[in-house]
C-alpha cells in the first residue's frame, strides 16, 4: 500500500474528530458500570468522528469568517497569503503552501483546532444531560446498583445464573460487585 497526500489530507481533516473521539471517551465518568471500549469499525465511533470533524471545522471556518470580516472595518497586520486554510484547501491555493511558515501555521491550526475540539468534548462527556442520552443502562435499577457499589459504606453482591449447566442444572456464584457490565463483554481494568 502506498501512502499518498490524499490519505494524509483525509487523516489531516479528520485529526478534529478523532480528538472529538478521544475527549468524550476520556471525559466519560468512571464508574463501576463502565462502558466497554468500543468495538473496531463501531457506528458510534464512526458518528462521533464525523460529527466531531464536521462541528470542529464549522467552529474553525467560523473564526476565520469573523477574522475576515474584522479585517474588513478595522486595521488588521497584513501578510503576503491568505491564513484561511479552508480557502487554501477548497479553491487549491498553493500560496499557503509555498513557504515553510504557511505550512507550519496551517499544521499549528490544526493542532489547535484538535486540542480545543477534544477539551470541548472532553468537557460535554461530563455533563449529566450527555450521560441520559448516551447511558440510558444507567436508569432505573442498575443507578440504584451502582450508586450502592461507589459508596463506601455499602458493600453490593449479586447472584449470578450462567448458561453452564448439564440436565436441567446450572452454574450460579454469588459475591461482591467489583465490576458491572450489562452484555457480554468484559471491560479492561
Amino acid at each position: 500500500m502506498t501512502w499518498g497526500f490524499s490519505l494524509l489530507g483525509a487523516l489531516l481533516l479528520l485529526f478534529p474528530g478523532f480528538c472529538a473521539w478521544l475527549g468524550l471517551r476520556s471525559g466519560s465518568p468512571a464508574d463501576y458500570v463502565s462502558p466497554v471500549p468500543d468495538k473496531p469499525n463501531f457506528t458510534y465511533t464512526l458518528f462521533v468522528v464525523l460529527l466531531g470533524a464536521l462541528l470542529a471545522h464549522h467552529a474553525g471556518a467560523g473564526a476565520s469568517a469573523a477574522q475576515e470580516l474584522y479585517c474588513r472595518f478595522r486595521p488588521c497586520w497584513r501578510i503576503d497569503v491568505d491564513p484561511d486554510v479552508y480557502k487554501a484547501i477548497l479553491l487549491h491555493d498553493q500560496a499557503l503552501a509555498g513557504s515553510s511558515a504557511g505550512i507550519a501555521l496551517a499544521l499549528l491550526f490544526f493542532i489547535a483546532l484538535g486540542a480545543l475540539t477534544a477539551a470541548c468534548f472532553h468537557r460535554v462527556a461530563r455533563s449529566a444531560a450527555l450521560a441520559k442520552i448516551i447511558r440510558p443502562e444507567l436508569r432505573g435499577w442498575v443507578r440504584s446498583v451502582a450508586a450502592g457499589v461507589t459508596d463506601a459504606g455499602k458493600a453490593v453482591t449479586a447472584f449470578v445464573l450462567t448458561k453452564t449447566g448439564y440436565e436441567g442444572r446450572f452454574a450460579a456464584y454469588e459475591g461482591v460487585v467489583q465490576q458491572l457490565t450489562l452484555d457480554e463483554d468484559r471491560p479492561l481494568p
